[in-house]
Parts: structure tokens; C-alpha cells; sequence
């Protein structure tokens, strides 16, 4: 339930950021959650073998701040 209603919120925020485009929103929120899907086992397994299984937990912690710090910067519809 948790992960429909967050993926809900998601693609409803991506519809609000293309008004008028709801459908290039919608599939443009879809292909980016299968390829981060794709890529995110390949670069943890990446950096888990380069640095160890916990730095993988520190990297995305920075990512996380980072992408939270991108969010508060988009402008209002």
C-alpha cells in the first residue's frame, strides 16, 4: 500500500511539473523508476566490491541529501 501510494505522489508530481502533458509525464516517470531499477543493482554491486558493502549506505545518504536539496529547489506550478 505504502509503495502505490508514494508511486501515486510521484507520478502526480511529475504531471504537475508538464502541465498539458500528462501522458509524456507519466511515461517519462515509469521509464525512470524501471531505470534506476536497472542501474541501481549495478552500481551498488559496483561499489560495494570497490569499497565495501558500507559505503554503499554513506554514498546514498549524499544522494539522498543532494536529491532532497534538488526537490526544494523546483519552482511552484
Amino acid at each position: 500500500v505504502f509503495i502505490g501510494i508514494v508511486a501515486g505522489i510521484g507520478m502526480l508530481w511529475f504531471q504537475d511539473l508538464m502541465p498539458g502533458r500528462a501522458g509524456a509525464a507519466t511515461t517519462l516517470f515509469t521509464n525512470s523508476i524501471s531505470t534506476g531499477v536497472i542501474l541501481a543493482g549495478v552500481i551498488q554491486g559496483a561499489i560495494a566490491q570497490s569499497w565495501g558493502h558500507f559505503a554503499v549506505y554513506w554514498i546514498i545518504a549524499v544522494i539522498s541529501v543532494v536529491a532532497l536539496f534538488l526537490t526544494a529547489k523546483v519552482k511552484d506550478i
